[in-house]
């Protein structure tokens, strides 16, 4: 007889959610909108999450907070098998591998003691989570918003309540004539076992679908998200007899739009056919169900079909049962709707009113009574299933994991409790990058590895997974969450100058500078007297506008990476002096004298605040070459050499405060020289004086009747040269070192005094 196959459509819609995890996955209202979404959401909210997952696995403990908290603990759906096959067709046919071969990462989980009133599933891949809670307040999805809006960024999710997605009601189901072989009608009530079922699958990914997520790992992801909600439909707690574990024991994804078996097309009824026709060329692993995918598209509003039936009549031959199905990525709660609507035709159930096998797509997670029955029945007396086969392997968890990032040698220690008999495989997933390393696969007693890092960020982000791997199946994966910091540090300002520290002139221009530390590769400044903004963005300031207690500050604002916070200050109280007028006066001990005579100048400065005052004394507006400083500064001895010599001194007060910093000039001494005072080399007023040779050129000797005391030698501008105590009738005097020139020697004899003039060859 010819068989019957029964077909029904589906509607989509779009959806946005939002998700955090941590062991708390936090979510806070984003208050914005996104064009588009409320033509398929009645009410919606964007959110943002707070990630503080850090254990992920069965057992672990999970609160997701959005209004209120909800806790629960993971039990991992391992939806794949573990004799999985992942069929690529592209160009060069067919390449078949492991699914770990491509660094896939899925997991997921639903609650331990999920009731009808208590129900979350929860996936997580690579780096962002889909959420479903149901509870007697309300029944929600929490999903990535990049889902719907690809633009938007991974910290950005939409929540949205199942009832308030909107359905689009032109979506009927297409059917053909059933087939004579099964019933029109549901089998006989069957009562309820409260086992559970493995329905094995075989999941077929066209074209259109890969290319819509723009990667085998995304697009199979979306397959596994859906069917691990889709679960949940089918459990005890809704009414079905036995619990049903979906197993998919292969994947065939074509990666290029004319390598598939069939021409390609978005009609879903030729795609059902051409798939059920070369369905035995796509797989080689065993299933029971085969379910093709693909993307949203094609003409009318049909949007699923599937076989009424499921198993063949031997139980080695592959199953009967078989669906079509499309993708709508813009309604989570819709897919999942579709894909247990299909796969109910395939356990028999015919179109109901309302609820999940509703004609036109409901959005329903319910089954209806008549549904129930035939789901049993067909559990009950199908003998392409078997009763899932839970072995302590299946169970098995690393146990003591710890992880040590050890930041001085850049890399991360692993460690777990080794078992004889158990290897451990393990691998590291970067957040940065978005990617895992290959796996590492240890024997007993092995039980470490050290993953080598790059700190990229000021805090990087890593997750390591361990599965234990006993008689050739997988354990459940421990996943790990933890975070590699940078030292944060602060930045800080110092005084790079001394003049806030010292006593400041006021009206005088002075210049302030800092230094900053961690301020970055672009750091501004801003100075500030008495709070008030002056200076420019410098880390050098000069003001001449300041008063005594003024306060200096300088804010910096710094640009370098990893700091707590990028501002620093510093600041000084200025002590800042009234400036005096700074003076000085000059006398002489005489000013007319006989040519060869000597006078003394004494210089009185008035206000004098240094210890260490300069005298810059003049001849004729010239300096005096060597002009004294200190205690002898203000007394000069000089024998004049014209008449009308005019003397003067500068008064440079270094560390005083004034009103001017070029030093104060001192009045003028005019010196008058009397020529009848010319002396002949026969008149001495020292007894018996003599001397020779002059002109001279290395010794002149002198001698008197009388003891000279001193004799003193000084140029013809005043300047004393030497000096020298004699006490003796006869001295030598060594004049070899000087240059040639005109000079006078003064001699001393008791109260007598002499004054010749010689001439230095």
């Amino acid at each position: 007889m010819k068989k019957r196959h029964f077909f029904f459509l589906l509607v989509f819609i779009g959806a946005l959610v939002n998700a955090k995890a941590q062991n708390r996955l936090s979510f806070s209202s984003a208050e914005r909108s996104v064009p588009g979404l409320s033509d398929h959401f009645k009410n919606y909210k964007v959110l943002t999450i707070h990630d503080q997952l850090r254990k992920i696995g069965s057992g672990e403990q999970i609160s997701i907070d959005y209004g209120q908290s909800y806790t629960f603990t993971l039990e991992e759906n391992k939806l794949l098998s573990d004799n999985h096959i992942l069929s690529i067709q592209n160009e060069r046919g067919i390449e078949r591998k492991k699914i770990t071969e491509t660094g896939f990462d899925g997991k997921y989980f639903r609650n331990k003691g999920i009731s009808e009133n208590n129900q979350f599933v929860f996936s997580i891949f690579e780096n962002s989570y889909t959420i479903y809670i149901k509870n007697p307040v309300g029944e929600f999805y929490i999903e990535p918003l990049r889902k719907y809006d690809p633009a938007a960024n991974s910290s950005t999710y939409l929540f949205y309540e199942a009832k308030n997605a909107i359905t689009p009601d032109d979506l009927g189901c297409g059917f053909t004539t059933p087939n004579p072989q099964t019933k029109e009608k549901p089998w006989p009530e069957t009562s309820r076992i409260g086992g559970c079922k493995t329905v094995e699958l075989a999941f077929s990914v066209d074209y259109t679908m890969y290319s819509t997520y723009a990667s085998i790992n995304d697009a199979i992801n979306r397959t596994l998200e859906v069917l691990n909600l889709t679960q949940a439909n089918y459990t005890i707690l809704n009414g079905v007899s036995d619990d049903v574990q979906f197993k998919v024991n292969e994947h065939f994804i074509v990666t290029c739009p004319t390598c598939n078996y069939w021409p390609p097309t978005l009609e879903i009824y030729d795609n059902y056919n051409s798939f059920g026709t070369n369905a035995y060329r796509m797989f080689i692993n065993h299933y029971d169900m085969k379910i093709h995918w693909q993307n949203q598209g094609g003409s009318g509003t049909t949007v699923g079909l599937g076989a009424y039936s499921i198993c063949s009549t031997s139980s080695s031959a592959n199953g009967a049962g078989i669906a079509v199905v499309k993708n709508y990525v813009s309604n989570t709660n819709l897919i999942r709707c579709i894909l247990s609507h299909e796969i109910g035709h395939n356990f028999g159930c015919v179109h109901t009113s309302g609820f999940i096998m509703n004609a036109t797509v409901s959005g329903s997670n319910t089954w209806a009574p008549e549904s129930i029955v035939s789901i049993n029945a067909s559990l009950a007396s199908s003998i392409c299933f078997e009763a899932c086969n839970t072995t302590a392997c299946d169970n098995k968890k690393a146990a003591d994991i710890v992880v040590t990032p050890d930041i001085v040698n850049d890399k991360i220690d692993v460690s777990w409790l080794a078992e004889p008999g158990i290897d451990f495989k393990t691998r590291l997933y970067n957040y940065s990058t978005n990617s895992w390393s290959p796996y590492s696969t240890f024997s007993y007693p092995a039980n470490t590895i050290s993953y080598p890092f790059t700190q990229v960020h000021c805090s990087d982000k890593y997750r390591v997974e361990i599965t234990p791997v006993c008689s050739g199946i997988n354990g459940i994966s421990e996943q790990t969450v933890f975070e590699i910091n940078k030292n944060v540090t602060a930045p800080a300002l110092v005084f790079n100058s001394t003049a806030q520290n010292q006593p400041i002139c006021g009206g005088r221009s002075v210049t302030f500078s800092v230094t900053a530390i961690d301020g970055g590769t672009s750091p501004s400044y801003q100075w500030k007297i008495n709070g008030l903004p002056v200076g420019t963005n410098a880390a050098v300031f000069t003001t001449s506008a300041l008063s005594d207690n003024d306060v200096l500050s300088c804010e910096l604002t710094s640009n370098a990476a990893c700091v707590a916070s990028p501002y620093a200050s510093v600041s000084a109280v200025l002590a800042v002096s009234v400036p005096t007028v700074l003076s000085i006066s000059v006398s002489a001990s005489n000013t007319t004298i006989c040519a060869g005579d000597s006078i003394t100048l004494t210089a009185t400065g008035t206000n004098i605040q240094s210890a260490f005052p300069y005298y810059q004394w003049s001849l004729n507006g010239h300096p005096i070459q060597g002009g004294n400083t200190g205690a002898s500064g203000p007394v000069l001895t000089v024998i004049p050499a014209n008449n009308g010599d005019v003397y003067s001194c500068t008064l440079y007060d270094g560390e005083g405060c004034h009103t001017s910093s070029s030093g104060a000039l001192s009045n003028t001494t005019t010196i008058t020289i009397l020529t009848p005072c010319t002396l002949s080399t026969n008149e001495y007023q020292i007894s018996g004086l003599s001397y020779f040779p002059n002109p001279v050129k290395d010794r002149l000797s002198l001698s008197a009747k009388e003891t000279i005391s001193s004799v003193a030698l000084y140029s013809v501008l005043g300047q004393c040269i030497l000096s020298e105590k004699t006490n003796s009738d006869k001295v030598l005097l060594d004049v070899s070192h000087l240059p040639g020139a005109v000079y006078f020697v003064s001699l001393q004899s008791g109260n007598a005094s002499e004054t010749i003039k010689i001439i230095k060859e």
